[in-house]
């Protein structure tokens, strides 16, 4: 009973001295709240030291870059559909498709089911760019999930949809 008692205890000592100098050795890592950042490892010198080999931090030392949310416009240029939203979902008879196109587009709405067929095309037609808002009535459909894909030119954007 004693020689276990003693062997758990020295275990759980050995741990925390373990996460001490890891964490000691990890502190100077600096973690910062923001909505996106980027990780690049940071260039150091090689140290032989045995201590740092055999407790390697749990966190590299990194550098970090905060990029801001919002996009310059020319990289929302590139993207000619944008903003696919699909509403009410769950929904029963009716189903409105908004979207946001940046150039001249063919624009093609399609209902697809799960296996990739097409049920039904619920907009066709040439768009200017802008926002729009398509609302249909869809075909009396089986109980289940079903896809909405929003065709800009070459681009297509694909939503899931439950009918009830």
């Amino acid at each position: 009973m004693n020689k276990s008692y003693t062997k758990i205890l020295s275990r759980t000592l050995l741990l925390l001295a373990v996460l001490c100098l890891n964490f000691a050795i990890a502190g100077a890592v600096q973690v910062q709240k923001a909505d996106t950042t980027y990780y690049r490892p940071l260039k150091t010198k090689k140290d032989k030291s045995f201590l740092k080999s055999v407790f390697s931090p749990s966190m590299p030392a990194v550098k970090t870059y905060n990029i801001p949310v919002s996009k310059p416009a020319q990289v929302l240029d590139d993207k000619l559909l944008n903003n696919v939203q699909v509403y009410p979902n769950p929904t029963t008879d009716q189903i409105s498709v908004k979207y946001t196109i940046t150039r001249d587009a063919n624009v093609t709405i399609k209902l697809m089911d799960v296996l990739g067929n097409q049920v039904a095309t619920l907009f066709t037609g040439r768009n200017q760019p802008g926002e729009y808002k398509n609302a249909s009535n869809l075909p009396k459909l089986n109980t289940g999930f079903y896809f909405v894909r929003v065709i800009a030119n070459t681009e297509s954007v694909v939503k899931r949809v439950s009918i009830l």
